[in-house]
C-alpha cells in the first residue's frame, strides 16, 4: 500500500476500526510517521478486519494476533507499507535510492 493512500482515509474510519493506533499515532511528532501507522493499520484491518482487541506484543514487541496459529509482519519504507502473513513471516521493506 502507497502511504500516500492512507492519507486519503477519513480520520472517522480510522477512529471506528482501529481506534488504538489511531490514537497512538496521533502522538508522532512528524505527519508522515503518522500516515505509515495509519498505512499499517489499514493493511490489518482489510486483512483481519476489526482485529485491534485480539493483537498483542510478544517478548520483543513483535505483535500477533491472540487465539491464532496466523503470523504477520509489517513493515514500511519510503512510500510503501507492506503486510506479510503466513504460519510464520518476516520481511523487510527496503527503499532503493533512483538510478544515477
Amino acid at each position: 500500500m502507497k502511504i500516500s493512500e492512507a492519507a486519503q482515509l477519513p480520520a472517522a474510519f480510522a477512529q471506528a476500526h482501529f481506534p488504538q493506533r489511531y490514537e497512538a499515532a496521533q502522538r508522532f511528532r512528524f505527519e508522515a510517521d503518522r500516515m505509515r501507522s495509519m498505512a499499517a493499520g489499514t493493511l490489518l484491518w482489510y486483512r483481519f478486519g476489526d482485529c485491534e482487541s485480539r493483537l498483542c506484543k510478544g517478548e520483543w514487541g513483535k505483535p500477533y494476533l491472540a487465539q491464532s496459529d496466523c503470523h504477520f509482519n509489517l513493515s514500511h519504507s519510503g512510500e510503501y507499507a507492506v503486510l506479510a502473513v503466513r504460519a510464520r513471516a518476516g520481511m523487510d521493506a527496503r527503499g532503493c535510492p533512483p538510478a544515477i
